[in-house]
């Protein structure tokens, strides 16, 4: 707990697009929970585009860094959308319920579950903190964006090295595919880098 992190989002790496910082809170409820927090902004120049500003919070079972809980808000051009599940209630169970709405609209739609539950939050908590071996396969379901989302990957067969403006690092990548839960056709490609020192920054 304590720890804070600030990103620069590029596009490309050229044109800064806004910030993302990540923060590990006190733990609550007689330390058995962690929450995570993480806040994005785009910046003046993006935003007359589309204007972002977000908000999302996990909160972890402090033993095994497994979501409890994830809720996410956002407001892209006035617009509020926001995302809601109780993912420990769901961990057990085929099934998984996630609340969202999108301006004043809401709905509750249900999925069914076929791997290990986590969401957009804790999911790089949660990887940032188990033995990454090169070849290793990665599969999970993630809550995030109104979705669930299959999440299929894995890590690099060799480490790499990252120059960035933060310093040089050496990493392991996971490169992944996240695919729809309720429409196979849209998936998004994945890419990870995370550092291979005691701090494990993504």
């Amino acid at each position: 707990s304590g720890e804070n992190l600030s990103f620069d989002i590029d596009v490309m790496g050229v044109v800064k697009a806004g910030t993302l910082t990540l923060a590990v809170q006190q733990p609550m409820l007689g330390s058995t929970l962690v929450p995570l927090r993480a806040r994005v902004k785009n910046t003046s120049v993006f935003a007359k585009v589309r204007k972002v500003t977000g908000l999302a919070m996990s909160w972890v079972t402090l033993k095994t860094l497994k979501p409890d809980r994830y809720r996410e808000e956002a407001i892209e051009d006035g617009v509020h959308k926001a995302t809601d599940s109780q993912i420990s209630t769901y961990a057990k169970r085929p099934a998984v319920v996630i609340e969202s709405q999108l301006g004043e609209s809401k709905k509750t739609d249900v999925y069914d579950r076929k791997g290990e539950l986590l969401d957009l939050v804790s999911s790089l908590y949660y990887l940032r903190a188990v033995d990454l071996k090169p070849g290793q396969p990665i599969c999970f379901d993630l809550v995030g964006n109104r979705r669930l989302w299959r999440i299929t990957g894995t890590v690099a067969a060799k480490p790499e090295r990252v120059e960035s403006q933060a310093g040089i690092f050496d990493t392991i990548r996971i490169d992944g595919v996240a695919t729809r839960a309720d429409l196979a056709k849209s998936s998004r490609v994945i890419h990870i880098w995370i550092s291979t020192d005691a701090r494990r920054l993504p």
